[in-house]
This record gives structure tokens, C-alpha cells and sequence, in this order.
């Protein structure tokens, strides 16, 4: 696994490769130390589930690959969002 980090030493990117091609997990950073974004590459190609989360840590964005081709996607942040308003106007 390999470890990046930014001129002021944060890390920023860990990343597998096999011959110099994306293979493996990929984890960025946020300067505040927390995860921005997760995935797995098989081949240089993104496999299985992929999630994004905001600076506090909340999920925002997930995506799920097969072999490269997005399977489905969703938005957790903003379903919940609009689940709060739509229980609040039943209410």
C-alpha cells in the first residue's frame, strides 16, 4: 500500500498498485484526517462498493461497480434530508 502525503505532511491518498496500474484499495483523506472516499480496483478497473463522506464523516455519496460498469448509486445524505421534510409535513 502506498502512502501519499501533501506538502504540510497530511495524509492524503493510500493506494494499492501491481506494476504501476491501480490495484486494490483506494482511500482518500480530508485535511482533517477523516476518510473522503473508499473503493476497491481489480485491474486498474473499480470493483464493488465505493463510498464518499463529507468532512463530519457522514456518507454522501455510495456507488456499487461490477467490472468497471456502475451496478446502482445512491445519495444517503439527501434521501435523508428529504426524509426529514416529508415526516414533517405528515406531521
Amino acid at each position: 500500500m502506498w502512502v501519499f502525503f501533501d506538502k504540510y505532511g497530511s495524509k492524503y491518498k493510500e493506494q494499492n498498485f501491481i506494476n504501476g496500474r491501480p490495484d486494490g484499495k483506494w482511500i482518500e483523506y480530508y485535511q482533517n484526517g477523516k476518510k473522503s472516499g473508499e473503493g476497491f480496483f481489480i485491474k486498474q478497473t473499480k470493483d464493488g462498493v465505493w463510498q464518499y463522506w463529507d468532512q463530519k464523516g457522514n456518507i454522501i455519496y455510495k456507488v456499487i461497480y461490477s467490472k468497471g460498469r456502475k451496478v446502482s448509486e445512491s445519495k444517503p445524505a439527501e434521501e435523508k434530508r428529504k426524509q426529514k421534510t416529508d415526516d414533517s409535513i405528515i406531521k
